[in-house]
């Protein structure tokens, strides 16, 4: 499942949204369970900042200042193709004896957190 990285990382203003994501988030893991005797594995991808059309029109200033800040260990903008490779991953079974997992494709934003 492609969530967000809100699922966790909440924004109060962006409430339904995190709420939304953070639903999926826990389907991932209720599909993950009932599955696993089935050989299925269910995973959650998480991108966090992505440079795409629809942040390009939502203004990146503040993202821009958290990775000159140091606030993402990989200091760039995420694309589609590193969700892309994440998802593709996966796809393949290339992880074995793993399921309910959530994988951020968020540079590293998600080790910063307590920071």
């Amino acid at each position: 499942m492609i969530t967000s990285i809100a699922a966790e990382m909440i924004s109060p203003d962006r409430a339904q949204y995190c709420v939304s994501k953070a639903a999926l988030s826990a389907t991932t893991r209720l599909f993950a369970v009932r599955l696993a005797n089935a050989d299925i594995a269910v995973h959650e991808v998480r991108p966090g900042f992505m440079r795409t059309d629809m942040t390009a029109s939502a203004g990146s200033d503040v993202i821009d200042q958290w990775i000159a800040d140091g606030r993402v260990p990989i200091p760039r903008w995420g694309t589609p193709k590193d969700v892309g490779r994440t998802v593709s991953t996966l796809a393949q079974g290339l992880i074995p004896y793993s399921t309910g997992q959530s994988f951020w494709v968020a540079g590293g934003l998600n080790m910063m957190r307590a920071t």
